[in-house]
């Protein structure tokens, strides 16, 4: 009668004969290819690429698997047999598995961990990691701090040509010589033994028709696993299972293995997807391999962004944004968006932003958000409209732009960086249609009656930000494209055709010839290694912009950098400082100030005793904003850095910061110091903490108020009943003199009256509140000092008269006169069912130039044709 001993080694015997032809894994890809695979498990069993198992009792380090520079995986395990440690080094990355971490390049990772080389991945119960440039995979069962199982699956063309424990597909084995070829000297530090252990009395478990045939080696495998320590036996009977694809678990029963457990939510399942429906990623692909895996309830996913293994309903997933969690139905609102978390995913409102054209050097970004690197340093339309043409000039042999040139309703405003009295004008400047100031040392603010919006960069070199309100989407043309939300057709030529090159596209827009072109490839080696040096200085992930880095990707910046500062002909660090800035600045206009960036060469310092701030702002931080009303504060822009006064100081005409008490007074352009004097129209003024105090040499009348600006911050741009009628001044403005009190108007009678009893005008007439007129075909009403009118829409007037002069049912004018004879209107319009149509024929005088008069037909289909030619009707 056999022993139970005897049969556990004829099953394990059995079980290895007949292993080729079983299922290792139930997995996909494995099934796919037994001998892609070479594994060790239990206490130091090895399954070779040619399916030979021997067994190893060593402490030393072994080459696992190697293949020249390709890949190197070594393994270590402990006097136990523990696999402890496993070195993985795969296309000059090195990767170690120890003490259930997992350390890449020094460092520990959490995952999943994506490499450029490499990705590393749960894998239902196991952790896979795979090659990127190679059909190479490794994995692994970590159970409690150690690896009970490891295996590496490889391209079966790269078998013949590796070395290590695993041996070489279809070359025959010898464990003896593979042990001492594979191992890694540690002199008297390890050892190697060759062990066989005597399991003594070991239960037999049924393994069905697994248990066939007796194999003389597999007696030393099996004792040295299955009947050693619980975690060795379990691990190996975990194996025998797989090797004999048996559904039976009564085997964990008899031995006392059970099953995998599951964190948290997480049930086990032995054959399910290898991913997990995720919030994250809540539809899998159907291609998506099985085996062994925790998977959440039906109905459910993994709630993979908290990281509790808590599994909920598609509803209850929460959001990310900015590396921060937000839980389901949260309200978010950012500068440009408000979003509601549903179903794990953001549910966005349309961007309420201006899209703002950026030149920032020789690289551009458009309204539509294209980008693109100009080819040479010439003048160009930017941008253009009706009334308006904007232009800039690059700086001679250089990368930035010397000059902006704003053509506004026939007006030319210039900008230019080379002239500092040019940039003084216009620290504080307004017209009809302009204004602009200083809104920090670096950066000069524009904005027109319409809306457009500049920031001028002035220092240390000139870049431009154009802002276009949404009305204006569609009607520009220029170097920032045609604003229209379709980036297919930004590159529109002047001459009206879609480029697909860049080059031309720019060059259709150059005011000028010009030959000066932007070389495509650096030649300058020095400006080029400080440029890699310094410009990465961005994506550091422990520096300041690193807030910024969920918001607004770094890459393109880097980029634009390293070339900015390769093709700077001169001050290289100022090069380096404004590309650094353009990341900054960008951030700022998501939100983001990034500050303490400035080190060493970026250092900005101001002048006098002004100061420096990442956030500057000049709303009433001037002398000027104490006696005048400031309209630097009502306009909104991307905040900008700087150098000026910081809170509670103010800006004199000498640019120096001073208390209030030293501010001088300013009425329209004239500036006056602390004291007592005269103004025109004014008894005396007196200077005081910037503000004026005056008596008027004239009272007003009854009723009305006078408002001294100076001292009321107050608008008085609508205080008659004619401004109700008109659009909201682009600035609440203030101008001193007689007003109506508050809630009242003057009406055209110089009154002070509600808004009720505002008086309306018609031809020059004033009519009182309440007057009814009849005007063509409608009926009008005096409401709130406009007219209110309803009727019928009045009947359309075609004309012709003259020498060939026509005017439409729509008021259009033009001009022609012809020989023949024409129609003048049909409702036919091509359908068959018109009722009539008048025709015209010209008649001519005796100077045939001319036309003395017409011959008009008027036909009324199927009922009379009328002809009007000589004063008779025919």
């Amino acid at each position: 009668q056999s022993s139970p001993l005897w049969l556990c080694f004829f099953c394990c015997q059995s079980l290895i004969e007949d292993y080729y032809r079983l299922e290792l894994f139930n997995m996909k890809e494995l099934q796919k290819c037994y001998s892609c695979v070479c594994k060790t498990f239990g206490s130091g069993s090895i399954k070779t690429f040619s399916d030979f198992f021997f067994y190893v009792k060593s402490t030393c380090p072994f080459t696992f698997s190697k293949k020249g520079t390709d890949y190197d995986i070594r393994i270590q395990r402990d006097e136990d047999g523990l696999l402890v440690k496993v070195i993985i080094f795969l296309n000059g990355v090195e990767t170690i598995l120890e003490n259930g971490k997992i350390n890449v390049q020094g460092t520990n990772v959490n995952l999943p961990y994506d490499h450029k080389y490499l990705h590393i991945h749960k894998y239902g119960i196991y952790t896979k990691l795979e090659s990127r440039v190679m059909k190479l995979s490794v994995f692994w069962y970590d159970a409690d701090g150690y690896i009970s199982s490891f295996w590496l699956e490889l391209d079966q063309n790269r078998h013949g040509e590796t070395d290590g424990l695993c041996g070489r597909y279809n070359t025959p084995d010898d464990s003896k010589k593979l042990i001492s070829e594979s191992q890694i000297s540690y002199g008297n530090q390890c050892e190697t033994k060759d062990e066989n252990t005597d399991c003594g009395k070991m239960k037999v478990y049924d393994w069905k028709t697994c248990c066939k045939n007796k194999k003389e080696n597999s007696n030393k495998l099996c004792a040295n696993n299955a009947c050693k320590d619980k975690k060795f036996k379990c691990a190996f009977f975990e194996e025998l299972a797989q090797f004999c694809n048996t559904r039976d678990e009564t085997w964990r029963s008899n031995t006392g293995c059970v099953e995998p457990t599951c964190p948290g939510d997480l049930i086990f399942n032995k054959n399910e997807k290898a991913f997990m429906e995720t919030c994250s990623n809540p539809v899998l692909p159907s291609d998506v391999p099985y085996t062994k895996t925790c998977i959440c309830p039906t109905g459910k996913v993994l709630n993979d962004l908290e990281g509790k293994n808590q599994c909920v309903e598609l509803k209850d997933c929460p959001c990310v944004y900015a590396g921060n969690v937000y839980p389901a139905g949260y309200n978010l609102e950012t500068k440009c968006q408000k979003c509601v978390c549903k179903d794990g995913k953001w549910d966005c409102s349309q961007k309420k932003c201006p899209s703002r054209c950026k030149i920032e050097g020789i690289f551009v970004t458009t309204f539509d958000g294209k980008n693109y690197r100009i080819p040479g340093r010439c003048q160009y339309f930017v941008a253009q409209g009706l009334n308006w043409t904007l232009t800039v000039e690059f700086l001679e042999n250089q990368i930035y732009l010397s000059s902006v040139k704003l053509e506004l309703y026939k007006e030319l405003y210039e900008f230019s960086i080379s002239d500092k009295t040019n940039l003084e004008k216009y620290e504080f400047y307004q017209s009809e249609h302009l204004r602009t100031f200083r809104r920090s040392s670096m950066y000069i603010q524009v904005q027109t009656s319409f809306g457009l919006k500049m920031q001028i960069q002035v220092s240390p070199l000139m870049q431009l930000y154009l802002t276009l309100p949404e009305k204006l989407k569609g009607t520009t043309q220029g170097l920032c494209g045609n604003y229209n939300d379709d980036i297919r057709d930004e590159f529109t030529s002047s001459s009206g055709i879609v480029e697909n090159s860049v080059d031309e596209f720019a060059n259709s827009w150059m005011a000028r010839t010009c030959e000066d072109k932007t070389p495509q490839i650096c030649t300058n080696t020095l400006n080029d290694l400080y440029g890699k040096e310094n410009c990465g200085y961005i994506m550091d992930p422990t520096g300041p912009f690193a807030k910024c880095h969920d918001h607004v990707q770094y890459d393109s910046y880097i980029r634009t950098c390293e070339e900015s500062v390769c093709q700077c002909a001169e001050n290289v660090q100022d090069c380096l400082c404004t590309a650094l800035g353009n990341y900054a600045k960008a951030c700022a206009a998501q939100g983001i100030i990034v500050e303490d960036w400035r080190k060493d060469d970026c250092i900005v310092s101001c002048p006098k005793n002004q100061k420096f701030e990442y956030i500057m702002t000049a709303c009433n931080r001037t002398c000027r904003s104490l006696s005048v009303y400031d309209f630097t504060c009502e306009v909104e822009d991307d905040p900008v850095e700087g150098c000026g006064c910081s809170e509670g100081s103010h800006m004199d005409d000498e640019q120096t910061c001073t208390s209030t008490f030293q501010c001088p007074c300013y009425h329209g352009n004239d500036i006056y110091k602390r004291g007592t004097f005269d103004i025109a129209g004014y008894q005396s003024c007196n200077c005081e903490d910037g503000r004026l105090d005056c008596n008027l040499k004239q009272n007003c009348t009854s009723e009305k108020i006078f408002v001294y600006c100076a001292n009321a911050s107050i608008s008085t741009s609508q205080k008659t009943c004619d401004s109700l009628n008109l659009p909201k001044p682009i600035s609440e403005e203030c101008q001193s003199g007689c007003y109506c009190p508050e809630g009242k108007y003057e009406d055209h009678n110089g009154n002070c009256v509600s808004r009720e009893d505002c008086t309306c005008t018609y031809s020059g007439e004033v009519f009182k509140p309440g007057t009814n007129i009849n005007l063509h075909c409608k009926k009008c009403i005096c409401e709130d000092g406009k007219w209110n009118c309803v009727g019928n829409d009045c009947s359309g007037k075609c004309q012709v008269y003259g020498d060939g002069h026509y005017q439409t049912f729509d008021l259009k004018s033009y001009r022609f006169d012809g020989n023949c004879e024409y129609t003048l209107v049909e409702d036919d319009c091509g359908n068959g069912k018109g009722t009539f149509e008048i025709k015209a024929e010209s008649v001519p005088c005796c100077d045939e130039a001319l036309t003395c008069s017409r011959a008009i037909v008027l036909d009324i289909k199927d009922q009379v044709t009328l002809k009007l030619s000589e004063m008779n009707v025919t």
